[in-house]
């Protein structure tokens, strides 16, 4: 097993308008090449995450989550300039032409519970705090959530590479450094590519010496858009569409070369013969990776009431509110915390007519139109007492304060 190989730095149809790898041809690709795994590292997200881990079961090869992140260049709060085709200042030398983006890539792979937790937790925060063009990340957030994950140095578009080939090896070092420091030097690694593309022939002699500097290891990765070799064109076409490009323009977002695919063990050893450990971690960093996903447990979170506060008291709470707003809510209990969490989810389907009130008492969400049954259908389904929320006109006066409930418990 040491002598096969695994694709650590593939892209699905969730990398929307980038992948062009179907989930389910990935993992058939795999198995027909006696591949033991093969990780998902979609841009930003893990939208796929499921789909991948099941197919992956279905076709008896262990599928590992990821995600190729979107690092700030600095803090994830601080917004930065979108440079023009043609600037060099970030993404030089790339094999790819187009806009400068303000964030670098980080490819970060989880090898547990606790770290398919953190992934979770690092792309969602992205999204809600560091989001520029894309959500981005920065190494605040990957300190704060570096367990159960492995990280990989990431391609040309990486932190490392881009200073690479800014002719600044000594600030490349420290930022490899810097993420050898947060990963730890077992859970760190300098990523090898080559497609063929001069930015990769130029950096691959430093990564390698960067690698030995830190201590830590080397893997080859293929960076993979699409799943064989005959889909070059028509990814080529997708990225067209991504970028309302022409075929015939000259100056547009491209991929250098047909390189990106699911590639054989044979084709991903013939890549660096003179480092079999570059290949050989592939399958070690894939034996570490024992994630185990529970679908036969429903794995709602727990809606937390201020200190000294029962779910019970919130909502007689959420009752003085609603008619404060000229509402009233008439709730039968089952299960309070569950009561109190469905706005939650109401507010990530556009709101329900009957959480939608509940969701405005608690300031959860504002009003929207009606899309659907599903929130407390589901409700009903995950509780053994039949919750039911009604909506009711009310002209009631706001009511005076009242004391805090004195429920417990």
């Amino acid at each position: 097993m040491t002598d096969s190989f695994v694709h650590l730095h593939v892209h699905t149809e969730y990398s929307m308008l980038d992948g062009a790898s179907r989930v389910d041809d990935l993992m058939r690709t795999a198995a027909e090449q006696g591949m033991p795994a093969m990780a998902m590292t979609d841009h930003g997200q893990m939208f796929g995450a499921l789909d991948f881990y099941k197919a992956g079961l279905r076709h008896g090869v262990k599928p590992i989550i990821g995600c190729e992140l979107y690092m700030a260049p600095g803090s994830r709060f601080t917004k930065g300039t979108r440079g023009p085709a043609g600037d060099e200042t970030m993404f030089s030398g790339g094999g790819r032409s187009g806009k400068v983006e303000p964030y670098y890539h980080l490819i970060v792979l989880a090898t547990d519970a606790v770290g398919y937790r953190n992934l979770m937790r690092l792309s969602s925060r992205a999204y809600l705090e560091g989001y520029w063009y894309k959500p981005r990340a920065d190494k605040e957030l990957l300190a704060e959530y570096a367990d159960g994950l492995v990280c990989l140095s990431g391609c040309l578009g990486s932190e490392v590479n881009q200073l690479l080939l800014s002719g600044d090896r000594e600030a490349a070092l420290a930022a490899a450094a810097a993420h050898r420091d947060i990963f730890g030097a077992d859970n760190y690694f300098i990523e090898l590519q080559d497609h063929g593309i001069d930015g990769q022939r130029r950096t691959n002699p430093d990564l390698i010496q960067i690698a030995r500097d830190l201590g830590v290891g080397l893997v080859a990765t293929n960076d993979s858009h699409y799943t064989t070799r005959a889909d070059h064109d028509a990814h080529d076409a997708l990225l067209c569409i991504q970028t309302g490009s022409l075929k015939s323009d000259t100056d547009r977002f491209k991929f250098h070369g047909d390189q990106h695919y699911v590639k054989t063990a044979d084709e991903m050893r013939a890549l660096f013969p003179d480092h079999p450990e570059a290949w050989r971690n592939t399958v070690e960093i894939a034996e570490r990776c024992e994630l185990e996903i529970d679908f036969g447990t429903h794995h709602l979170p727990r809606f937390t009431v201020p200190a000294g506060w029962a779910a019970a008291g919130v909502l007689r709470l959420v009752h003085e509110r609603a008619a404060h707003v000229g509402r009233g809510v008439r709730v039968e209990l089952g299960r309070p915390g569950v009561q109190l969490l469905v706005p939650e989810l109401a507010e990530l389907r556009g709101g329900l007519d009957d959480t939608r009130l509940l969701g405005e008492a608690l300031g959860h969400t504002a009003p929207a139109p009606r899309v659907g049954d599903g929130i407390f259908v589901r409700a009903k389904r995950l509780c053994p007492v039949r919750i039911r929320a009604v909506a009711a006109a009310s002209s009631e006066r706001p009511p005076a304060k009242s004391a805090r409930p004195a429920e417990s418990g």
